[in-house]
């Protein structure tokens, strides 16, 4: 994704008038958001005039960037439905390669923002355990609407799938397990019982775990429900 950081760069610097009307700032970063990404976009969409029909190992890894950038443009872009082809494309591209969380986060985010948390689980059932792992425990760094534990929960309770999340869940504990760092993802689990399911009985005993393994970095996450751990 670099070619469009290096635009969100020139857009900002060039472009950004800051104010102290807080509106007027909002309208001004809207309109930016569309200025910014669509160099990008009609840079990637040109390149996918020329794409080269190989096998060659290198030329799909490029491919498969450019499909990234591609979907990271259009979600922001709200071209949500062509946001999710493009990273699905690029999922599947490669299968013995598992593409990164961010890249992966584009497409439950984009089902988000376009108002159909209802559908996220219905794509991502598709997903391998290492997808789902990748998208999960990804660190994100934007806003708590974008985490993708709080989009997984939202979107699970939505569909009635909430024995799906806590399966997933599980899964991966049950991977992370024999490297002896599954702590982290068993508070994700703690926080689905305690928020979703409403079952602080479970959450006690997943915290009990946490706290007595060797992986719990997560010392702000138990502290907020250690009040079941009594």
């Amino acid at each position: 994704m670099e070619l469009a950081h290096i635009y969100r760069a020139i857009a900002w610097e060039e472009d950004v008038d800051i104010s102290d009307n807080h509106e007027e700032n909002k309208l001004q970063s809207d309109k930016n958001i569309a200025a910014l990404y669509e160099n990008p976009y009609s840079v990637v969409k040109q390149a996918f005039t020329i794409k080269p029909a190989s096998n060659d190992a290198d030329i799909k890894l490029l491919v498969r960037r450019a499909l990234i950038l591609r979907g990271d443009c259009q979600m922001e872009l709200g071209l949500y439905d062509e946001a999710v082809n493009s990273i699905e494309e690029a999922r599947t591209l490669i299968p013995e390669d598992i593409l990164e969380g961010d890249a992966l986060a584009v497409v439950p985010l984009s089902l988000s923002k376009a108002g159909r948390s209802n559908q996220i689980i219905e794509k991502i059932q598709n997903w391998r355990m290492f997808d789902l792992m990748a998208w999960l425990t990804y660190d994100y760094t934007a806003e708590e609407d974008q985490d993708p534990n709080i989009i997984f929960y939202y979107a699970a309770k939505l569909a009635g799938k909430e024995a799906y999340a806590i399966q997933v869940y599980e899964q991966i504990i049950t991977y992370l397990d024999t490297r002896n760092e599954a702590g982290y993802v068993r508070n994700y689990l703690a926080s689905f019982y305690s928020g979703v399911m409403s079952d602080p009985e479970k959450v006690k005993e997943i915290c009990q775990k946490v706290c007595l393994s060797f992986c719990c970095y997560c010392c702000h996450d138990c502290a907020n429900i250690a009040v079941y751990i009594k």
